[in-house]
């Protein structure tokens, strides 16, 4: 029940704790049927080109700063799709990265042993007119 912000959060902890023992951010979480969904708190995301894709919004638990990302992307001409997202896939993306309230938008470096290089330049962009709105706001 990915809407329900504290049913049984065990689950979660414990993929933290293994995530955090393993000096990660934070732990992905993947679904029952192997697609990647959110992380254990953060909202998680893939970029290819100026398209953004988002685990779909009834898998995961949407996040303010999820929201306001998508809104400041549309408004700056990037495409934002909600789909399954493959870990089998991870190579057809230019990059990941997760969002929080604290973290704001953080670039993912590895999935795994996917090595997911240095942030593109379009995450880059939007890093920056996404500070520029939370300055103007």
């Amino acid at each position: 029940f990915p809407q329900a912000k504290t049913l049984n959060m065990l689950s979660s902890y414990l993929a933290y704790r293994k995530a955090a023992q393993a000096g990660a951010y934070d732990a992905l979480l993947i679904n029952r049927k192997g697609f990647i969904t959110e992380g254990t708190r953060t909202n998680f995301f893939a970029i290819k080109g100026k398209t953004i894709t988002s685990p779909k919004s009834a898998d995961i638990l949407p996040g303010v700063t999820r929201t306001n990302v998508l809104k400041v992307a549309k408004q700056n001409g990037y495409v934002v799709k909600e789909e399954d997202i493959s870990s089998a896939e991870l190579h057809s993306y230019d990059g990941f990265f997760i969002t929080s309230t604290s973290a704001k938008i953080m670039p993912i470096r590895s999935i795994d042993d996917h090595d997911c290089g240095s942030p593109p330049a379009v995450l880059q962009e939007l890093m920056s007119v996404f500070g520029e709105f939370l300055v103007d706001n």
